[in-house]
This record gives structure tokens, sequence and C-alpha cells, in this order.
């Protein structure tokens, strides 16, 4: 999921440069389409195949159900990872680095770091850790749309500034 963003991130550049705005709008469908069946698809492989995925690096049965219970609680929601990468892709593709790289280190270390501090005193249970990856991935995809209308106006409104210096 991570390659297919940065390929997607050139790909966009390239027609962001050349002004194809109707080819980036379909290049980030149809890698929304693509990373996303490929996260459920992975997903699901792995959650009926988890029992032997696992076993193929221990076999302590505490590990093995620690193992179960992440894979259990994360991987039904891993589709919202995909979505994100390609909107971190899609921003970074159009020249907007600085906002996909805060939103990631925000949701990614400073939420995941306060919601298990504050959560883990009284709850105590690795369910703490896991939840922590589902919610920051929907936090974060909210964030991220936010960010690309919000960048899709700054855009227009440049072109048409643009246009208008160009004219008197």
């Amino acid at each position: 999921l991570f390659s297919l963003g940065l390929a997607l991130s050139g790909f966009i550049g390239q027609n962001c440069g050349a002004g194809e705005e109707e080819r980036i709008e379909l290049a980030k469908k149809n890698s929304l389409l693509l990373s996303v069946g490929f996260a459920v698809v992975a997903s699901i492989f792995t959650v009926v195949l988890c029992n032997p995925l696992l076993s193929l690096f221990t076999t302590d049965a505490e590990i093995l159900n620690v193992g179960r219970e992440a894979v259990y609680w994360i991987l039904p929601f891993y589709f919202l990872y995909a979505i994100n990468q390609v909107y971190i892709s899609s921003l970074r593709g159009t020249g907007h680095t600085f906002c996909p790289m805060l939103i990631t280190l925000v949701c990614y270390s400073v939420f995941r770091v306060v919601w298990c501090s504050l959560l883990l005193p009284h709850i105590g249970s690795m369910v703490v850790i896991y939840t922590s990856y589902t919610v920051s991935w929907v936090l974060m995809f909210g964030l991220l749309l936010f960010a690309w209308h919000k960048c899709k106006e700054l855009d227009e409104a440049a072109v048409l500034v643009k246009s208008v210096n160009t004219i008197s």
C-alpha cells in the first residue's frame, strides 16, 4: 500500500505539472479502488489463515493468543490505512507535502501515545493499543479529506490569481 502510494505520488505530480486535472482524479479514484480492494483481500486472507501464519513464527500459546487478538482487532479496519495512503500520496503529488506530513505525525505518533497514556492505566489491555490504530486511521482520514478539499481550493484560487495577473 505504501509503494502504491509512492507510485501514485509521482503519477499525480507529473499530471499536475501537465495540468491534467481529470487524470489526477481518475488516478486517485482507481488507486482507492485498487488499494482498498487489496487491503480487504489481504486482511480476509490473513484473518482466515491467522493460526497457520502466526505458527510460522512461534509455538508459544500465549504469544499466539496475543497475535490472534491483534489480527482480529486491527485487520478488519486495515482498508482505512489504504485510503489514507492514497490521500497522503495525492496531496504530496500535488505539491502539498507539509500538510500530510503533519497529519501523519499527529495521528500516528502524538494521538496514539496520548490515547494509550490516557486509557492504558484504566483499561490495562492490549485492546487499547489495537484500537489506537483504528481510531487514528479514522481521525487521519477525516483530516486528510479536509486537507484535500482545502488544498484543491487553494490551488484553484492560485490559478485564478495567476490568470488575472497574466491578463493585467
